[in-house]
């Protein structure tokens, strides 16, 4: 009974520890270059996200001063043509329209906030309007 014994295999050596203390000094290198990278990749990211803020809040702010001039406008345009039917006197034959027409003038021009004040009714339009059973606001 000869039988053949495995051969024991060999046990491997460790490598040196310089060359061990070498690779890990290279794997914490490539680490702090790829946080280093992380951080200049946040840092970039926030300011790329603020100056998107800053932009879209200068958007933002040049249309809203279009259309508040817009409405200005709008507003201003009203005024004028309120203005120019709230100062006429009520004719003569009054009838429901021109008296509402006058009245609605008016309380427009005053719920309006224009500029300058109107003069008060006169007796005349304020006693029309008693008539027809409408309010004057102005």
């Amino acid at each position: 009974m000869n039988e053949a014994t495995p051969p024991t295999p060999a046990i491997p050596t460790p490598p040196p520890s310089s060359d061990l203390d070498h690779q890990l000094s290279e794997v914490i290198r490539s680490y702090r270059i790829a946080q280093r990278i992380a951080q200049w990749f946040l840092v970039l990211a926030f300011v790329v996200a603020v100056i998107s803020l800053i932009v879209s809040l200068a958007s933002f702010s040049t249309e809203a001063h279009t259309a508040q001039r817009a409405v200005t406008n709008v507003v201003s345009a009203q005024c004028s043509f309120y203005a120019d039917l709230a100062t006429l006197p009520p004719p003569p034959k009054t009838t429901a329209l021109g008296v509402k027409i006058l009245v609605d003038s008016r309380n427009a021009y005053v719920g309006l906030g224009c500029r300058p004040k109107l003069a008060p009714p006169s007796k005349a339009l304020v006693q029309d309007a008693a008539q027809f059973g409408l309010q004057l606001k102005g």
